[in-house]
């Protein structure tokens, strides 16, 4: 779950309660998404706004995921009674990944067409810092935290793209 810079938008994806990360971020150098415009960005507002990727779009696990978030969303904010669709969450498991919470501290942009990862990065790697992540042109790009996660590294790789993102664990909501 995308949640934003703001601790209301980390709140707000533990109240949903899906079973998987929840990444605190600024967004994509090539715009902002909706939960980062008007009251949902500002954290005297009561207005709040998740970014939930469900998976690969083909994926029948992302239909399951999306139909989930959307249940617990409803409940969450009292538009539905807290037993809404219970039989849709027990007879449909969403997969179920760890609920760490990460804070994006870098964003690597593709400025080259040269731009190579070391490996093949999926995602979620915890890489311990000065660890080469790829290449842009001759420019090496390294971890730059003690435990750095590789958040949503892309497989289309353009200039002016995002490639990946580099994050580390919030202990406070750990």
């Amino acid at each position: 779950m995308m949640a934003g810079m703001l601790n209301k938008g980390i709140n707000f994806a533990l109240d949903v309660g899906m079973k998987m990360p929840i990444i605190s971020d600024t967004g994509h150098n090539e715009g902002m998404r909706m939960r980062d415009y008007f009251g949902f960005s500002k954290k005297q507002s009561h207005k709040n706004a998740l970014l939930v990727e469900c998976g690969q779009h083909w994926a029948k696990s992302s239909e399951i995921v999306a139909i989930e978030t959307m249940i617990r969303f409803l409940r969450t904010t009292s538009i539905m009674d807290k037993n809404f669709a219970d039989d849709f969450i027990y007879k449909n498991k969403a997969v179920s990944f760890q609920n760490d919470v990460y804070k994006v501290g870098k964003i690597i942009t593709v400025k080259s067409k040269n731009f190579k990862f070391d490996q093949d990065w999926q995602g979620f790697e915890t890489l311990k810092k000065g660890v080469l992540i790829g290449k842009d042109d001759q420019e090496d790009v390294f971890a730059p935290f003690e435990e750095t996660i590789l958040i949503m590294p892309s497989k289309r790789l353009f200039p002016g793209k995002t490639a990946v993102r580099l994050a580390y664990k919030l202990s406070e909501f750990n």
